[in-house]
């Protein structure tokens, strides 16, 4: 492309080897030692045929990689003595740069244009004020320093969260809490919008996995605020905003007046997989780890709001990764598979409900995972108990009964819990005992939501006991 834009053009080959010597820009000189009318015009197109044969210019690169080709544009320049033209190209990368809050490339930008003024310094005029350059250094280094203390800190916490480090329930309780002290103070101070962005992220995820679900929707609407006002922030962190959309999703689930965003927030997470198309060619484990997590919510929205047609296309995804080595997708595959099974209960199709039953003992992780084994084992009852096979459905309510006092829950959630898979067979219509017993039983279920039990607020997605008895007691009649 260099080589043949010489050939049409003799006068750009003049121009670029006496553009390096002159010490003094004479573009009268250049002119005439050329033959070309417009130098100025010659050497902006000279600029942009240098870039374009240096390497393959891409205008399409993400914000960083196109700052990365500026900087090597500017040195360039500079190195040639093209000052004014490295001037014109420093202004707007840094116009970019500002844009998109990279502080980092600010910083050096800033240093490029000091030493391009150093360079046309005059002794009766300075080009610049240096005081003011400075302090604009300054300011986005303190900037920068701001954003990388705040991902420090987010990832901290996850690791923490991840690592099971708290040892307990109670651990992970005090840890959160004193968490969430320390974001609050941090953000009263933080100016840099992307490190506020960060921490916000944070506080929500913290009072997400509380189940304070009443301070997280605010803080994950703010969150939304900022990624639609300012789209430069998704491109800041794509795996950060198709993960925050997907918990965001997650907490709306649990509020059937939510509906409206639900589906909002499942549009936004679809335009989120086109958008960041190129990002995530390069991570393709990382995109299908985030479909599925989607996938796991759609599942979970059908089932809250009973719109079965969503099942229909996703349980022949999820056999698809059922053997997925990956450790972060078998976690993954069992959150769908009990989901699934929950959602064919609760459509009566019994049928697949045991197919996706079995699937699930077969998972190569559904023993660890203590919580979900428990919710599909529940199910697994109901299910028995459903197709009228009642000695099956005692003898595997008698099972769990005894796995969930040796799991020592605590003693409200299994006495009661406990009590309502054993009498599940017997409950007599005629006795007006049994529907008492029923009643004590949604009082106490519903005093432990309110308390928010740890226990009760792991269970009580997967086993949803009020809604259970409260339909036995109404077949009571």
């Amino acid at each position: 492309m260099f080589a043949n834009a010489f050939k049409t053009e003799s006068g750009l080959v003049k121009l670029f080897e006496l553009t390096g010597d002159d010490k003094e820009y004479d573009e009268h000189w250049l002119s005439k030692s050329t033959g070309i009318k417009n130098i100025t015009e010659a050497r902006s197109r000279l600029r942009k045929l240098l870039f374009k044969s240096m390497r393959g210019y891409r205008q399409d690169a993400d914000v960083n990689q196109q700052l990365r080709d500026a900087m090597t544009d500017i040195d360039f320049l500079i190195r040639k003595g093209l000052n004014e033209e490295a001037r014109k190209e420093i202004h707007k990368a840094w116009k970019l740069a500002e844009k998109n809050e990279l502080y980092n490339f600010m910083a050096e930008l800033l240093c490029r244009l000091s030493e391009v003024n150093h360079q046309t310094l005059k002794f009766d005029k300075l080009a610049i004020d240096f005081d003011s350059l400075y302090a604009q250094l300054n300011n986005a280094l303190a900037m920068q320093q701001e954003l990388y203390r705040a991902m420090v800190y987010n990832q901290q916490i996850g690791h923490f969260v991840r690592s099971a480090n708290y040892h307990s329930t109670e651990g992970l309780l005090n840890y959160l809490a004193k968490v969430i002290v320390e974001l609050k103070a941090q953000l009263e101070n933080v100016r840099a919008p992307k490190a506020r962005l960060t921490l916000r992220i944070a506080l929500a995820t913290c009072y997400q996995v509380l189940g304070n679900y009443d301070e997280a929707i605010p803080i994950y609407s703010q969150i939304r605020e900022m990624f639609n006002k300012t789209p430069s922030l998704i491109d800041f962190n794509p795996n950060g905003y198709i993960g925050f959309l997907n918990n965001y999703l997650i907490i709306t689930l649990y509020d059937l007046h939510l509906k409206e965003i639900s589906l909002q927030l499942m549009d936004e997470i679809e335009n989120g997989f086109a958008r960041l198309k190129n990002f995530f060619e390069h991570t393709p484990d990382r995109l299908n780890y985030f479909r599925q997590r989607f996938n796991t919510n759609k599942l979970s929205y059908a089932k809250t709001h009973k719109e079965w047609k969503i099942i229909a296309g996703l349980d022949l995804d999820v056999k698809k990764h059922l053997d997925d080595p990956d450790r972060e997708q078998r976690v993954v595959n069992a959150l769908q598979v009990s989901t699934l099974i929950s959602c064919y209960y609760e459509q009566a199709n019994y049928k697949k409900a045991f197919e996706w039953i079995s699937i699930y003992y077969t998972l190569d992780d559904a023993k660890t995972l203590k919580p979900l084994m428990i919710a599909v084992r529940f199910l697994e009852v109901l299910t028995y108990y459903s197709t009228r096979q009642f000695d099956i459905s005692d003898n595997k309510a008698g099972n769990l009964y005894k796995t969930l006092v040796e799991q020592k829950f605590t003693d409200a959630y299994y006495k009661a819990l406990g009590v309502m898979l054993r009498k599940l067979n017997h409950w007599d219509s005629k006795a007006k005992g049994d529907k008492k017993e029923i009643s004590v039983l949604i009082a106490a279920f519903t005093k432990l939501k309110e308390s928010e039990d740890g226990p009760y607020i792991i269970y009580v997605e997967y086993f949803e006991p009020i809604e259970i008895l409260e339909k036995i007691l109404n077949g009571l009649g």
